[in-house]
């Protein structure tokens, strides 16, 4: 079953997913693609944070053709693998990262803000990924977004 929790509307749209593993990224990418082969100019935002004891450079691999920049981020967990650490293996892959956050929901305020400024905002999508406490920050500390039906 796929793992995507929901699209939330705000000044972008954030897609909700507490997939962390590479078969459940696959299933993401297939989603990914479909909406942008709709939309050709959407381009993907990733917010993701991960658990260090999970597969992370065969998940992050199953979405480097998807995602047009990253924004790895720190978990509230002792779990976590770190942000710095994720930059630097996204950037080892190749992938475009922007800076590390210290919270899901820090990137996700920062990267909405700034795409909303945009007069193509709907054309970003911001993917939150990679762990149900990714996942839960925002949806607890975003109150801006709204479920989307």
């Amino acid at each position: 079953p796929a793992t995507i929790d929901g699209l939330m509307s705000g000044p972008v749209d954030v897609m909700l997913d507490v997939g962390h593993n590479p078969h459940a990224a696959k299933q993401l990418c297939t989603r990914l693609q479909a909406m942008q082969q709709q939309n050709p100019a959407l381009t993907v935002h990733c917010v993701m944070g991960m658990l260090a004891d999970k597969a992370i450079e065969g998940t992050l691999m199953e979405l480097l053709s998807v995602v047009t920049q990253w924004y790895p981020v720190n978990l509230d967990s002792d779990r976590s693998f770190c942000a710095d650490g994720l930059r630097e293996l996204l950037q080892a892959m190749g992938a475009k990262t922007n800076g590390a956050y210290n919270s899901p929901s820090q990137a996700v305020n920062a990267l909405s803000h700034s795409l909303a400024q945009r007069a193509n905002a709907k054309n970003h999508l911001i993917l939150v990924f990679g762990s149900f406490f990714t996942v839960a920050d925002v949806i607890q500390y975003c109150p801006q977004l709204s479920s989307k039906a």
